[in-house]
């Protein structure tokens, strides 16, 4: 079945309107970012007197990113502080997040941070970090849409096409009002690549290459307070083509908690 121009530009604009949020791309500059900017991998910004994060094994973990919350406007987030979080390759993810006041003395000098996987022998093994080379961030504020990894994905766009067809979703099956799973599943393929994509973000969506992992979280973590995507970042590579995300409560955002937020990750 194919649908009249303008009643997909219809679908589109209700899909815009009902799914918009604002977040921040992190833009990736290919140059060597300082002790203090926002980045992706690098050296961090660590207080004097304080330890550098390690694994339980006491390896130091390499930097993921950091990003400087003055520059940052959206709801609940915090108006100040430098967050940091470092992890390892390993699946469940050995890392830890730091948060910390700007403007403090800070350490130049830090151990080498490695990556290691444990063998069935249980010997350890050096391995690829997930940042080939550390980047500069430079921020932008935008919009992202609802992904079609999202769990709530399905119904949001049924109600759309509903919407804007009039259709009565109690009576009409989408699958066979469209000719077919695969038609309707392009369809709405369609109207995704038609909105902006941005790999990495702070305060968006997050999204997956599998499945939507959020309702495994105990106590809830509604927030996605990053993600960053293999797919068209250079010089990133989580798993084969993968996908990371942080996650924490509105109310420990709020709070600056950091402590509870959760690291996962997932790849083709």
């Amino acid at each position: 079945m194919k649908l009249e121009k303008e009643k997909v530009n219809l679908i589109t604009k209700l899909f815009e309107e009902k799914t918009r949020k604002d977040c921040y791309a992190l833009n990736m500059v290919d140059e060597e970012p300082s002790i203090l900017d926002d980045k992706l991998g690098g050296k961090p910004y660590l207080p004097v007197g304080e330890k550098y994060p390690t694994d339980d094994k006491g390896n130091p973990l390499p930097l993921m990113l950091q990003i400087n919350l003055k520059n940052i406007d959206l709801p609940n987030f915090p108006k100040e502080g430098i967050l940091e979080v470092f992890t390892d390759t390993n699946w469940p993810l050995n890392y830890k997040v730091k948060y910390f006041k700007e403007g403090l003395e800070y350490q130049t000098e830090f151990p080498e941070a490695k990556c290691y996987y444990t063998d069935y022998e249980g010997k350890e093994h050096e391995t690829e970090f997930f940042v080939e080379k550390p980047q500069k961030i430079v921020l932008e504020k935008t919009v992202c849409y609802l992904p079609m990894s999202n769990y709530e994905f399905d119904d949001v766009i049924s109600e759309v096409i509903a919407e804007a067809l009039d259709l009565d979703l109690d009576e009409v099956d989408l699958e066979e009002y469209f000719g077919g799973w695969d038609v309707l599943h392009e369809f709405e393929y369609d109207v995704l690549n038609s909105l902006k994509f941005n790999p990495c973000t702070l305060g968006g969506y997050p999204d997956y290459t599998q499945d939507d992992i959020r309702e495994d979280f105990d106590p809830p973590k509604d927030v996605c307070l990053f993600k960053l995507d293999s797919v068209g970042t250079k010089y990133l590579e989580i798993g084969d083509s993968g996908i990371m995300c942080g996650y924490i409560s509105t109310e420990d955002l709020k709070n600056c908690n950091f402590d509870n937020m959760a690291l996962d990750f997932d790849c083709c």
